[in-house]
């Protein structure tokens, strides 16, 4: 029995998104987070939304932006989940970005995810492409 799809919708600027619950120590929130197949890491979360919900900062760490600029970020283990299935994994942390929430493609590799997005508000699946379980956006 393969995994459930989970089904999540383009933004108004067209970006697949999807909704998930991050746990802190203190409290866990839903948000909408954007999928950013241009981000290499698991989760990037601005630092004003982690910091409410109580994270532990385990160290620093340097990441090279899309324009080749250096940027410091704050890393830590974060969990959440999506549609009642649990992840965990290594967050960024800092300024940049503005508000959103981002999944990357370590998270897409890491929960055995594919992308599809059928250009309507949606992704088709199931997928085919290394036995992935399909993100419906």
């Amino acid at each position: 029995m393969g995994m459930e799809i989970w089904d999540g919708h383009t933004g108004s600027d067209g970006s697949p998104r999807i909704v998930l619950k991050l746990r802190g120590r203190t409290t866990q929130r839903e948000f909408t987070a954007l999928i950013d197949t241009g981000f290499s890491g698991f989760l990037y979360i601005p630092l004003l939304v982690a910091i409410p919900l109580g994270v532990f900062l385990d160290s620093l760490s340097d990441a090279t932006l899309a324009d080749g600029s250096t940027i410091r970020v704050l890393l830590s283990e974060f969990e959440g989940d999506i549609s009642g299935t649990p992840f965990h994994g290594e967050a960024m942390m800092g300024f940049q970005g503005g508000n959103d929430i981002l999944l990357g493609m370590e998270f897409l590799r890491t929960t055995d995810r594919a992308l599809f997005v059928d250009g309507i508000d949606h992704v088709r699946g199931p997928s085919k492409f290394k036995q992935a379980h399909p993100l419906l956006v």
